[in-house]
């Protein structure tokens, strides 16, 4: 999802998670003390594109939300530069979240990556984020 639909811009949003030391690094099942990543590839285009500032930056944030009793909170985060102005740019980073999270228990939890662009700091009107996977997180004895 991206607004405002109203701008001549398109852009494309998607996240993957990935448990590096899990047995299998695409299961979104991972333990507690585990680091894991958030894949996040976005790509921008369209003439509103060239109207952005060069020093803008995009903010990506990951945030967890509990399916019950548990954690909500942003748990990890990026920035980037747009970059020179060009009619497309796209993007394609990892997002390292640690282990051991404070607060976090076991249980579901839905993952929420959010993208934003900010001009000298301050929020501009354009946002996109995707829901999803599910994750479980659990403690090994």
């Amino acid at each position: 999802m991206f607004e405002p639909q109203t701008l001549q811009i398109t852009v494309s949003i998607s996240a993957h998670v990935h448990d590096p030391v899990g047995q299998n690094p695409d299961r979104h099942i991972i333990q507690i003390p585990d680091a894991w990543q958030v894949h996040v590839y976005w790509e921008v285009s369209g003439d509103a594109v060239t109207t952005f500032a060069p020093n803008a930056q995009w903010r990506v944030r990951v945030s967890l939300e509990s399916l019950g009793p548990g954690l909500e909170a942003v748990v990890g985060e990026i920035t980037e530069l747009m970059g020179a102005p060009a009619s497309a740019h796209s993007y394609n980073r990892f997002i390292n979240v640690p282990g051991n999270i404070p607060g976090l228990v076991a249980g579901a939890y839905k993952l929420v990556t959010v993208l934003t662009l900010e001009n000298n700091g301050l929020p501009c009107p354009i946002a996109g984020y995707v829901e999803g996977p599910v994750l479980q997180f659990y403690e090994f004895p």
